[in-house]
């Protein structure tokens, strides 16, 4: 999807952005949360009435993302990051 810019204060990661794909209509931001268990984490967005857009996917690095919506419309992704090495 191209480069992937990560960004950082106090030396750890905060955040990321990329260039907007063409299929995405206007820019914007997606929140991400960290969980623990990122299948558990599914399963109650979907227990509450939320929806899983994609994944879960593993992306360069170990962690595992998905995205989702909440009951009100909401867009937000969860992140299990990678078991340290």
């Amino acid at each position: 999807m191209g480069t992937y810019q990560l960004f950082a204060t106090g030396g750890d990661a905060v955040g990321g952005m990329m260039n907007r794909p063409p299929n995405i209509p206007m820019p914007c931001w997606l929140y991400y949360f960290n969980v623990a268990d990122i299948k558990a984490t599914l399963e109650s967005v979907k227990a509450h009435a939320g929806q899983v857009l994609n994944g879960p996917v593993q992306v360069p690095g170990g962690s595992w993302i998905a995205q989702c919506l909440d009951p009100q419309g909401g867009v937000f992704a969860i992140v299990e990051p990678a078991p340290m090495a």
